[in-house]
């Protein structure tokens, strides 16, 4: 870890301890002050949560840096995984998920990194529907590598953030950072891999392409 990460490592864990304080007893003193003030402490406590996901992006980006743990990984199981902790979590919108995959698809890399990278396409595409949607996921594998999209039916991105995607603090979300794109491109890259996002008629598709041979240092040695 060179000293631009260890500063932003650092920085994530210090920051994060006060701001978790800060929450629970802002939550206290909600409870003893009067209704007229609740507006003021949803803006503190909205701003807060800002604060976090800032925190949340740097600490993966600092983690993302250690070495990588290369394994071999049934991508539709760690998909069906993801999908089924998203179904379990409560929204105030209806959404449907379609996983279309064959069975044993492998692919190599860091696993830990991997279901990031998924967690946070599936995360954004959560986010972009409004009410009610449907999030597909089709795996294509081939020779050599094996091909993931992801679309959602949530409107898509606008022309100025599409084509800045991966810039901090560059995004559509109110609370954002733009962090989480970056992540995804840097997790993709550490793997050989490709990324791209692209709108369609009412929503959008990313697309990962990932290698499925085994790899070491980045270098192919085995084919499979």
């Amino acid at each position: 870890m060179n000293g631009k990460e260890q500063i932003a490592a650092v920085l994530a864990h210090e920051v994060k301890n006060p701001v978790s304080l800060i929450k629970m007893n802002v939550q206290y003193i909600k409870d003893f002050c009067p209704k007229a003030l609740e507006n003021n402490f949803t803006v503190i406590e909205k701003e807060l949560e800002k604060l976090n996901h800032i925190i949340n992006d740097y600490t993966i980006m600092a983690e993302n840096t250690k070495k990588e743990n290369i394994e071999m990984i049934f991508i539709d199981e760690l998909l069906s995984d993801i999908i089924e902790e998203y179904n379990l979590t409560p929204y105030d919108k209806k959404i449907e998920f379609v996983l279309d995959s064959p069975d044993d698809v492998k692919l190599y890399g860091d696993y830990n990194k991997i279901n990031i990278l998924f967690f946070n396409i599936y995360k954004n595409a959560i986010e972009a529907i409004k009410n009610k949607g449907i999030i597909k996921t089709t795996v294509t594998p081939d020779i050599g590598k094996t091909t993931i999209t992801i679309e959602d039916n949530g409107g898509g991105i606008s022309p100025v953030v599409l084509n800045n995607l991966g810039t901090p603090f560059v995004t559509t979300k109110e609370n954002g950072s733009g962090l989480g794109i970056l992540i995804c491109k840097n997790i993709v890259h550490e793997h050989k891999g490709k990324i791209d996002f692209e709108n369609t008629d009412n929503g959008c598709v990313v697309t990962v392409e990932l290698p499925n041979y085994l790899f070491s240092n980045f270098k192919t040695i085995k084919s499979t």
